[in-house]
């Protein structure tokens, strides 16, 4: 199980998640679903519904995922669009991500950046910024178009074809 800092979850996550899991055998990812309310999160309606796709603030990986498709791309360090390449990597390795309306959490939002002073909270965001910008870049490069855009089914395809040229 793999957690941001900023989650908590309803009483049934955990064995809700578990179960999504086990009933899901081409998952590799699977994750509950966010809950807007904090203080509704105890008494929320819980249904069986499962979703295509996962939430990164919160999910349980398969134990096959990392022989399958390999780790998270530190390309996109620290954060954004290392989820969207996992998940575009997962689909293409033929499995899935999901995600369980019986499985909540409430996800305080940008909790840390908004937890320093003033000062630091200009020059985070303005760096924030720029790394989310370099990063959906660096995606659109790597799989030829921005996350539901993708034109590639292999990483960096052009520039890898363009290396096999022959010398006559």
């Amino acid at each position: 199980l793999v957690a941001s800092l900023d989650v908590i979850f309803h009483y049934e996550f955990v064995d809700s998640l578990v179960e999504l899991a086990a009933s899901s055998p081409r998952a590799l990812l699977v994750s509950g679903s966010e809950w807007s309310e904090l203080e509704t999160l105890p008494y929320a309606p819980l249904s069986k519904e499962i979703l295509p796709g996962a939430s990164f603030a919160c999910f349980m990986i398969d134990r096959r995922l990392f022989e399958i498709v390999g780790e998270f791309d530190e390309q996109f360090a620290p954060a954004y669009y290392e989820d969207h390449d996992m998940n575009r990597r997962i689909t293409l390795a033929g499995y899935e991500t999901c995600s369980s309306k019986h499985a909540l959490f409430w996800h305080e939002q940008s909790s840390t950046v908004r937890s320093l002073d003033q000062v630091e909270v200009a020059d985070v965001r303005e760096w924030i910024n720029e790394r989310l910008e370099y990063n959906r870049e660096l995606y659109a490069a790597k799989w030829g178009g921005y996350p539901g855009e993708e034109t590639f089914l292999e990483p960096y395809r052009e520039r890898r074809d363009s290396s096999k040229q022959t010398v006559d």
